[in-house]
């Protein structure tokens, strides 16, 4: 079977379960993968709020290359660290913006999963650490992973301006239960919106919102006592 990004796509698209090369066989080169990439976008946009940002195909094609090198190292267990480097070591083709992250996210919103399996195959591998720093410049793709830290405001911020896409990062962190994505306002304060009354919802998230609320909330000024003369 050629072992091409190609192909990883099609199986990827039609039925989630994907087949990736043994150890030491990297994928060819992808060639004319664009309506399989152009495919994920119609799809999502049919799942996610309207007014998600435009389309990048090229971000889109790294998102799906890298993918693609991560599950054949999971799978590559005999693979040394010296091999993660080429998986994790091509830079994005663009900036961050909502239309980077929102093309990305095609693919890179599978690393959650891949990061849980690769732990349940192997507690203690490596490549976890390297799949959560590469993850944690990906924040609308990564809730729910444990980060070492918050996920940076500023990079948050560069997708959170489309309203779409602060939707989404919205409903993730509520889906996930990821108390770690409230340390920036407008998403705190979508995750207020989106979970309204209903705290049973999520109940991590809804104690989270209530701490907060109290430590902000001043304490109550004591009457001055009575002056006797």
């Amino acid at each position: 079977m050629l072992h091409c990004v190609r192909a990883f796509l099609r199986q990827l698209f039609e039925n989630g379960r994907v087949s990736v090369p043994l150890a030491g066989q990297p994928f060819e080169a992808a060639i004319e993968c664009e309506a399989e990439v152009l495919a994920f976008d119609r799809s999502a946009r049919l799942e996610m709020p309207a007014g998600l940002p435009d389309f990048d195909v090229h971000v889109a094609m790294w998102a799906a290359e890298r993918l693609a090198e991560i599950c054949r190292l999971v799978i590559a267990r005999g693979a040394g660290t010296d091999e993660f480097a080429p998986a994790f070591a091509v830079p994005c083709p663009a900036q961050p913006s909502p239309a980077t992250d929102y093309s990305a996210d095609l693919f890179l919103r599978h690393l959650p999963s891949l990061w849980t399996f690769t732990g349940r195959l192997s507690p203690g591998d490596p490549l976890l650490a390297e799949v959560v720093r590469f993850a944690s410049a990906w924040p609308l793709s990564s809730v729910g992973m444990k980060m070492d830290a918050p996920p940076d405001a500023a990079r948050v911020t560069a997708f959170a301006e489309n309203a779409a896409l602060l939707r989404v990062y919205a409903d993730r962190v509520l889906a996930c239960g990821d108390e770690s994505r409230l340390n920036v306002p407008a998403v705190e304060r979508a995750v207020r919106d989106a979970l309204g009354a209903h705290h049973e919802l999520c109940p991590p998230i809804a104690r989270a919102l209530a701490a907060r609320d109290s430590a902000c909330t001043p304490p109550a000024a004591l009457d001055a006592p009575a002056h006797t003369p």
